[in-house]
């Protein structure tokens, strides 16, 4: 269900001038290095896959990284609750984006999941794919002999519970990004 953050959340992160200054701040500053930002483009989640426009993929951008067309998608996936299974969520859309690239383009580009968090109390769920199997309970040898199996993957944490309004108001972001970050 659409709730007027969400919307205010895809209205402005939904212009690249918006998202660039929040992924600057968020990425890794080797990406952020490596980005053409001038190439930063919103790629419609319709276009990939009409479940994905459905089930809040939010939004999903395609940018040059390290001076070559190379598709790197950009997925903001914006929650207003914590959940624990947000991982396996986060596989499901970029499945469907892999599909798709395979599709059109014949190759697979990574994918950088970004979730803005903004709950009612801080993020608390692990930000990797590997902690939702259930093997605490296997030896140590075990664990580590499973571990090459067991698919794994981090996302990008901005819980805006923990960041102060005066450290959100000081982020490189124009006016609109800050605003909409605040509220």
């Amino acid at each position: 269900m659409a709730t007027p953050h969400d919307a205010l959340f895809k209205y402005t992160f939904g212009t690249p001038e918006h998202a660039r200054g929040l992924l600057q701040t968020l990425l890794p500053p080797a990406i952020v290095a490596a980005i053409d930002w001038d190439s930063l483009t919103l790629v419609p989640a319709s276009e990939v896959d009409r479940d994905l426009d459905q089930h809040h993929a939010d939004l999903l951008y395609t940018c040059t990284l390290a001076g070559r067309r190379v598709y790197l998608h950009i997925l903001f996936e914006h929650r207003s609750h914590g959940g624990g299974c947000l991982p396996l969520d986060l596989l499901r859309y970029e499945t469907r984006i892999w599909e798709h690239q395979l599709r059109t383009e014949g190759r697979l580009s990574p994918i950088l999941p970004v979730v803005v968090y903004h709950g009612a109390s801080g993020w608390h769920a692990p930000t990797d794919f590997a902690h939702l199997f259930d093997d605490a309970d296997l030896p140590t040898d075990v664990r580590a002999a499973l571990a090459p199996f067991v698919p794994n993957f981090r996302f990008v944490l901005d819980d805006l519970t923990r960041v102060p309004p005066e450290a959100l108001r000081a982020r490189a972001a124009t006016s609109l990004a800050r605003l909409s970050l605040l509220c």
